[in-house]
């Protein structure tokens, strides 16, 4: 358990420092919209996967 809450800790100050040195390099409304479309990929994954997981437990 101990390492895998490292390996999580690493991969968020990873995706920090490698948003911020995006936001550095690109104009602002471009930094928006590709975060904004990072987030709800995530979102829209997360939330797929939790209805498979739904469906898969109700054939069972």
């Amino acid at each position: 358990m101990k390492k895998k809450m490292i390996i999580t800790a690493v991969v968020l100050i990873v995706l920090v420092v490698g948003f911020l040195a995006y936001y550095h390099y690109v104009p602002f409304m471009v930094s928006i919209v590709t975060t904004f479309a990072f987030i709800a990929g995530g979102v829209l994954g997360y939330w797929i996967r939790g209805r498979k997981e739904a469906e898969d437990e109700a054939e069972s």
